[in-house]
């Protein structure tokens, strides 16, 4: 009971951002059910902060956002959903170009391209199992591919289980329109000529570290 209490608050967490990540993920031609990734990362919450500062809905490091993501003393869009979905989906999509497979893709995203193709070449593992089975990836890492896909499978196939989990509704998530800014301005100020509140300004430009 626990377990699908805490599941729907994720999921009702993850609302208004399901539509675009699916739309992204159609967009890349990748598995749709990598939609519920952000589950096992930060539980949909985009200020989650890990303990080795790990950040936002895709817990970016900031070392792993080098052409992807921007981060200075302005922004820091590890924390805009939509930037970071983009991203996110973009580094799986390398990580799977590379290894040719889904469960290696996902475990390099978790520690890394570089750091899992060395430990593959030393190792001579060619399965993400084999690495598991000889012990030779972190508990973290071992741990994050089963998690995912028992995640997947729980909430794709939640009749099956008996779950009452939220369903997938495009009319909760966020119906935005990006408009890039070739300058600075306050939000007070597009507060007042656009109509739309500060909070809701704020709300939807989550990687602005200032107002």
């Amino acid at each position: 009971d626990y377990g699908e209490k805490l599941l729907t608050q994720i999921l009702e967490r993850a609302a208004p951002y399901r539509t675009f990540i699916r739309e992204k993920l159609a967009e890349y031609d990748v598995p749709l059910c990598l939609e519920y990734l952000p589950v096992i990362e930060s539980n949909f919450n985009i200020f989650a902060v890990s303990k080795s500062g790990a950040v936002g809905l895709w817990q970016f490091m900031e070392n792993s956002i080098s052409g992807l993501l921007t981060k200075n003393i302005w922004i820091d869009e590890r924390k805009d959903p939509w930037l970071s979905t983009e991203a996110a989906i973009k580094k799986l999509k390398e990580n799977y170009n590379y290894f040719q497979d889904w469960n290696l893709a996902l475990a390099a995203y978790n520690m890394g391209l570089g750091g899992l193709s060395r430990t593959m070449k030393s190792t001579g593992c060619k399965t993400f199992w084999e690495l598991v089975d000889g012990g030779h990836l972190k508990t973290e890492t071992t741990h994050y591919v089963p998690k995912f896909l028992a995640i997947a499978d729980l909430i794709t196939n939640s009749q099956y289980y008996d779950l009452s989990l939220p369903e997938y509704n495009p009319n909760q998530s966020y119906n935005t329109t990006l408009i890039p800014l070739k300058f600075q301005v306050s939000l007070e100020q597009l507060s007042n000529v656009s109509g739309i509140s500060v909070k809701s300004l704020q709300t939807l430009n989550p990687g602005l570290l200032y107002s």
